[in-house]
């Protein structure tokens, strides 16, 4: 993602998606992404106010995508607690017998739960939304804000720590809860408004602009109005 913001300075969106996911139509999506752009929240503006609509137009802090919800345990980089509905990430973050509080050893790679006890001194971060690997797109001042952050630094530093022992390395699984932890961090600690926009996932009452292959199939869902389709596989 950083190579990209730097790759692209004028885009106004950063796109990233499973290698399995098929983008329909790049025009389309850019469509999207400039609806998106025109209904975010505008913050308070002093007069003259029509001559920093554009300019704030581009600060819009968006995050879009398969919306989900997790919660994250920093000290071994592991996402936990995953719901789709938020009220039921908001208890697993808490649960006794969830993932951010069970089912931890220390002891496996896969920390699977073979001891049923957790480790101490790992805390629990959420829960936050994040946007699942189909898609996930970030509004360019919030991918700076997100990627050019010290603290998203230092955490990247971290977890990149070759001496730490194989339970506490990461991994590299499960980056869309990642950067979903990366985004909650960061804009908490700069305060910063962020409009979270669901294109799939809990309380889309329209029909979702994101589905899985055999999804579309089965539902027929016309392809020219989705925006991408996961699990795509050309042979079929």
């Amino acid at each position: 993602t950083s190579y990209a913001i730097a790759a692209w300075p004028t885009a106004a969106f950063i796109a990233k998606m499973d290698d399995d996911t098929a983008l329909v139509s790049l025009s389309y999506a850019a469509a999207v992404a400039m609806l998106l752009l025109a209904d975010a929240p505008q913050p308070p503006q002093p007069p003259p106010a029509q001559q920093r609509r554009a300019r704030d137009r581009h600060s819009a802090m968006i995050f879009a995508g398969f919306i989900q919800y997790a919660s994250f345990l920093p000290e071994v980089f592991r996402g936990c607690g995953w719901s789709p509905i938020p009220k039921d990430a908001l208890a697993g973050a808490v649960s006794p017998r969830s993932t951010c509080h069970s089912g931890l050893d220390f002891r496996h790679p896969t920390h699977t739960a073979a001891s049923g006890g957790r480790a101490p001194n790992v805390t629990v971060r959420g829960p936050f939304p994040f946007a699942a690997g189909m898609l996930q797109l970030l509004s360019a001042p919030l991918a700076r804000l997100t990627f050019g952050h010290a603290w998203t630094r230092a955490f990247a530093a971290r977890a990149r720590n070759r001496t730490l022992p194989w339970p506490r390395k990461w991994v590299c699984q499960n980056e869309d809860i990642t950067i979903g932890y990366a985004v909650h961090e960061t804009t908490s600690r700069t305060n910063a408004s962020v409009s979270v926009v669901a294109l799939r996932g809990h309380g889309v009452s329209a029909r979702p602009l994101l589905a899985d292959e055999a999804e579309a199939v089965r539902e027929r869902l016309p392809v020219e109005q989705l925006l991408a389709v996961h699990h795509f596989d050309p042979v079929e």
